[in-house]
């Protein structure tokens, strides 16, 4: 009877010794699975925030030439609402040879058009790449996107104005060649005087989002810096 008891007692401890093997070659297991994934997404983060660095120098680089672009025709927003202005204001005025010169040098301001084009490849990408939406740089490219089509399209739409709308008059009044007024009186005529006042409102929308615009690029150009840092 004894040696039956031993013998069991013998056997339980053997399969608790191998249970416990056993559970100890779970954990050891279960723990190398942790580490693996562990490192395996380590790596991927890495790997993501290199191509992320990559993705925002390209945007940088575009941004830079778009804040250039811009730059480059600062004067061409901000001087032509106030040369219209002016322009209105000495074809209302008695007509001399002191007139006809400042209406000749306010319409060469006016005269200057041009449609925008920006590059926006990278920073489409970047956007749509995103996996955080709610980050302030990806909320500033958005914004950025959205002013710049607003420009290139306000742009668009002030430049076919013109040419539609006004140039017409302008060609029958002044003699292009030698930049003289023809007619003056063609000048004065209350169609093409109200055209210029609608002229003239675009022309400061244009320049209210020429600024905000050249803001943002500023603001995306900062943010950038400190994410590549």
């Amino acid at each position: 009877m004894l040696n039956i008891l031993r013998k069991l007692r013998r056997q339980e401890m053997k399969g608790t010794k191998y249970l416990k093997y056993a559970i100890g070659e779970i954990v050891l297991v279960v723990f190398g699975i942790l580490i693996a994934l562990s490192l395996n997404n380590w790596n991927d983060q890495r790997k993501a925030v290199i191509k992320e660095k990559a993705l925002l120098k390209m945007v940088q680089e575009e941004n830079s030439y778009n804040k250039s672009f811009l730059e480059e025709d600062e004067g061409l927003f901000s001087d032509k609402p106030l040369s219209i202005r002016k322009l209105l204001n000495v074809l209302n005025q008695p007509r001399s040879t002191e007139i006809d010169e400042k209406t000749e040098e306010y319409f060469f301001d006016v005269l200057q058009m041009g449609i925008y084009t920006f590059s926006t490849e990278y920073l489409n990408r970047y956007i749509n790449n995103s996996e955080d939406d709610l980050s302030e740089l990806t909320a500033r490219m958005v914004s950025l996107k959205d002013n710049l089509n607003s420009l290139q399209k306000a742009s668009e739409f002030t430049y076919n104005y013109q040419l539609e709308k006004t140039w017409p008059f302008i060609e029958r009044a002044f003699d292009m060649v030698n930049g003289e007024i023809m007619d003056y009186n063609v000048l004065r005529d209350p169609v093409f005087m109200n055209r210029m006042v609608i002229l003239g409102d675009m022309s400061s929308g244009n320049l209210s989002s020429y600024k905000n615009t050249l803001l943002e690029v500023n603001q995306i150009d900062s943010l950038i810096s400190v994410r590549l840092n």
